[in-house]
């Protein structure tokens, strides 16, 4: 009898961040600039893992996703304001996820 005790698989799918950033540069005398945004995202994620039967109920589990969230761009505001002097900024949201764990299978 042959016992498969690794199970291998791939997932991919539709994935949602809420972003959050603030900032605040202290400039030369009295200038201060500030930037800010706060938006939710969709984009997407793919990824692969390995789940290890140890026992009948017991496996233990290791996972690996990218995300993607797209790209978000902000303006700093200078204050007081100084005639042209803008900063702009663009960001590209993604992040890799490790996960490992230890399941119980009733």
């Amino acid at each position: 009898m042959i016992v498969h005790r690794a199970g291998f698989y791939v997932t991919g799918g539709v994935a949602v961040g809420n972003e959050k950033f603030a900032q605040t540069l202290m400039l030369l005398v009295p200038f201060v600039e500030n930037a800010a945004f706060s938006t939710t995202r969709v984009g997407w994620t793919v990824g692969a893992g390995v789940e290890y039967a140890l026992s009948h109920n017991w496996s233990i589990k290791g996972e690996y996703l990218y995300v993607d969230l797209g790209n978000v761009s902000t303006v700093g505001t200078i204050v007081p304001p100084a005639a042209g002097f803008v900063d702009a900024s663009t960001a590209h949201l993604r992040t890799s996820i490790g996960r490992g764990g230890i399941n119980y299978h009733f």
